[in-house]
């Protein structure tokens, strides 16, 4: 189906195998023109240094959600079954702004 789409010039393609497939990203990015994304059920740096030395991917997508609590503050709540929307914009989420102070790196 990849070769078919070839002709749209996509971006790229996201996941177009099982997540942990490493063989079948290789072989899916060796037979299309287009980038290949995956990665967004990977969050380490061992499952990372798989990828790079098989080549798995033109772009990673690294599951940073474990890192998402650090600095994020809030989250919406149920109650009875509904979301109780805030008056501010958003879902009650904010980012923490001492976590990003800690983890901002000058460049």
């Amino acid at each position: 189906m990849l070769r078919r789409l070839e002709e749209f010039d996509l971006v790229w393609v996201e996941e177009p195998v099982l997540p942990h497939d490493h063989e079948g990203y290789v072989h899916v990015r060796q037979r299309v023109s287009m980038p290949i994304s995956g990665g967004e059920f990977e969050y380490d740096r061992h499952a990372f240094q798989r990828w790079a030395q098989m080549g798995c991917a033109d772009i990673w997508q690294p599951d940073a959600n474990a890192f998402f609590w650090h600095v994020m503050k809030g989250e919406p709540v149920a109650t009875e079954g509904y979301l109780e929307l805030p008056e501010s914009p958003g879902l009650g989420l904010s980012l923490d702004p001492e976590a990003m102070a800690r983890y901002t790196v000058d460049i």
